[in-house]
């Protein structure tokens, strides 16, 4: 039983690893969607920014170095952060070849160095 277990979590764990989307993909699926698409795939980016806010929040709450250091009292809507993904993915296109949620902490990370 416990041999199944552990097989059928690393079957998941890569089935998951693969599955993330790149950047440029992303942007290939946003450009070429309908409005509802639209609005889900800005809303998976959201959800990632916000594991990101949360990630960033623990750093700082445990003295550690923060990720990033965005303005505070700051909450991006998630079309403002896919402006972000996709300002920073021009003017640095490798990370067109990032999966999403780690072109988003680049981008962070570019767009809001901490000093």
């Amino acid at each position: 039983m416990r041999a199944i277990f552990v097989v059928v979590c690393l079957l998941l764990s890569a089935a998951s690893a693969s599955a993330e989307m790149t950047v440029k993909e992303f942007f290939n699926r946003l450009d070429g969607a309908n409005a509802s698409e639209k609005e889900f795939l800005q809303t998976i980016l959201g959800q990632v920014g916000n594991g990101l806010s949360w990630a960033n929040s623990r750093l700082g709450y445990l003295k550690q170095q923060r990720l990033y250091c965005p303005p505070a009292n700051v909450a991006f809507t998630d079309a403002q952060e896919v402006a972000i993904l996709r300002r920073h993915s021009e003017s640095n296109p490798r990370i067109l070849q990032a999966p999403y949620g780690l072109g988003l902490l680049i981008s962070f990370e570019e767009e809001f160095r901490c000093r």
